[in-house]
């Protein structure tokens, strides 16, 4: 039988006001380069009071992408609340309206979101179901634009955990006969 030790869950949120109606990079994550990641879920809503008018939104995640967003930093936070716990060793960033590049990146999720109804919510039931970076690797959460009524706040939470060190691998000599 095989035993795994569970990996520390982590959160990283922020509430932003006066988003725009052009496309933007809501929520971006850089994997640390000691571990893989594990995206577990990501939520998104605006202010209700100024919700779009009767439009789905376009939701795209993108991993890949060689260029880093130019969103403040969010400090991701342990899900435990115990003393000495485990710290990230990814980056997240806040919403910015200047896209990462995708000519790199490719389009791993993509849905509409009739944002006036409800929180978007991306949340596999599966494990083999979520998407997962490699070290290093970017992934950001961009929704397409907006015909608002003013300019609203938006928020986001994203979810997810560090599954692990990147495996490093040693190559043996030949065996000689």
């Amino acid at each position: 039988m095989t035993h795994f030790k569970e990996s520390p869950v982590y959160t990283a949120a922020f509430f932003s006001t006066g988003i725009t109606v052009n496309p933007l990079d809501v929520i971006g994550i850089l994997a640390s380069s000691l571990s893989r990641v594990a995206i577990h879920k990501v939520e998104i809503g605006l202010q209700s009071s100024a919700a779009p008018v009767g439009e789905d939104v376009g939701v795209l995640f993108l991993r890949g992408s060689t260029a880093s967003s130019t969103g403040a930093a969010i400090t991701p936070k342990n899900v435990d609340g115990f003393a000495h716990k485990a710290s990230a060793g990814s980056s997240v960033t806040s919403p910015s309206s200047i896209l990462v590049s995708t000519a790199s990146a490719e389009l791993v999720y993509a849905t509409n979101w009739h944002a006036q109804d409800d929180t978007f919510v991306y949340e596999p039931r599966e494990w083999q179901d979520r998407l997962r970076l490699e070290a290093s690797q970017r992934l950001h959460v961009r929704i397409t634009g907006l015909q608002l009524q003013s300019s609203p706040a938006i928020y986001a939470t994203l979810t997810f955990s560090e599954i692990g060190n990147v495996p490093t691998y040693t190559v043996s000599p030949t065996a000689k006969s």
